[in-house]
């Protein structure tokens, strides 16, 4: 037996592990709603979508695009990128989210990835990525809070409406917490923590990430830029309520607009509050009962808008994959060009 053989598993390994339980048991919950509820009654609501798919999937373009724009607003004190760029490092984040949740790595650093290929250095790439993160996270506070008015004027009360608040206010303190570990240089411990995770994936080790907490500091110092990427993506949120109204009407539930945005609004909460369950499975579709009840869709109509979004996802996220291995194959070949003439 060799020492690899004998070695005890990492703590690299057992996360890995508890990532697979954690996927095994939303997938064993959305298995179950799914059948307890009639899979042929939540497909035969999903086939009454028809051409509507085709609106979906052009709502959420509408929503990467208003994403990307809040993204380049906060990068422009950083470097100046054209739009397309965003757009595509956006649409390869959100598949590598959605459709690779057991490679480790996570769509944000795919995504500061493809600013580097684009013109970025690493730092501010990096940089860049954690700026707008928080930007959208607060922006998602405000649509959050637009939501949860539109419930209570509803007339609706109970543990829904004080969930959401707790999720509101942890959702808020993302903005003090970013503004305490900039003034106690906790964003220097960040910046040696990407170096060192940079070391371990040969994906961002083409270059060091040093500069990061300047590059952080320097999008912070421009309030303007700051305040046009909030409102960029605060608007491709109330998108995302449009989307789900799309799905709604299309599948033939009297549903007004506002009713969707609640949904969506209260929906996304449930989806942050499951960070660590891939996919958010089984916890979106649990998520979409409850509050679809709220207005009184049938679980199936709920679990069917739920499946709608995971075939959108697909449908825009292998591209999403197709454009990162494009982007990684040119650089490669780029490389291969650069050091034969050196050669």
């Amino acid at each position: 037996m060799n020492a690899s053989e004998s070695s005890p598993p990492t703590r690299a390994t057992h996360a890995r592990r508890g990532v697979v339980i954690i996927l095994l048991a939303g997938f064993a919950l959305a298995l179950y709603l799914v059948v307890h509820h009639g899979l042929v009654h939540i497909l035969t609501t999903v086939r009454t979508l028809g051409w509507g798919i085709v609106a979906v999937v052009i709502a959420h373009l509408a929503q990467v695009m208003f994403s990307a724009a809040g993204w380049k607003a906060v990068s422009a004190p950083l470097a100046v990128v054209p739009l397309w760029v965003f757009v595509q490092a956006r649409l390869i984040r959100e598949a590598v989210s959605a459709l690779l949740p057991l490679t480790q790595i996570g769509g944000e650093v795919i995504a500061t990835r493809m600013m580097v290929l684009s013109g970025f250095k690493n730092g501010p790439a990096a940089g860049s990525v954690i700026v707008d993160l928080c930007i959208e996270i607060l922006s998602q506070a405000l649509f959050t809070i637009m939501g949860l008015a539109l419930l209570m004027m509803a007339g609706h009360r109970g543990p829904i409406v004080d969930l959401t608040l707790i999720g509101i206010v942890l959702l808020l303190s993302t903005a003090p917490a970013l503004l305490l570990a900039q003034r106690r240089g906790l964003l220097r411990a960040l910046e040696r923590f990407f170096l060192k995770f940079a070391a371990r994936w040969p994906v961002l080790s083409s270059a060091s990430l040093e500069g990061l907490h300047d590059a952080i500091q320097s999008a912070l110092s421009h309030p303007r830029a700051l305040l046009r990427g909030f409102f960029a993506h605060l608007i491709s949120w109330l998108i995302g309520g449009l989307e789900i109204w799309l799905m709604l009407h299309f599948m033939g539930a009297l549903i007004s607009p506002q009713e969707a945005l609640v949904i969506e609004s209260l929906s996304q909460v449930v989806r942050s509050a499951a960070f660590a369950v891939p996919g958010a499975l089984g916890v979106q579709e649990g998520g979409f009962i409850l509050l679809g009840a709220l207005y009184g869709l049938a679980p199936p109509m709920a679990l069917a808008v739920s499946l709608v979004k995971r075939v959108r996802e697909i449908i825009l996220g292998v591209p999403g994959l197709w454009l990162w291995q494009r982007a990684e194959n040119r650089r490669g070949w780029q490389t291969k060009i650069k050091s034969e003439m050196k050669a």
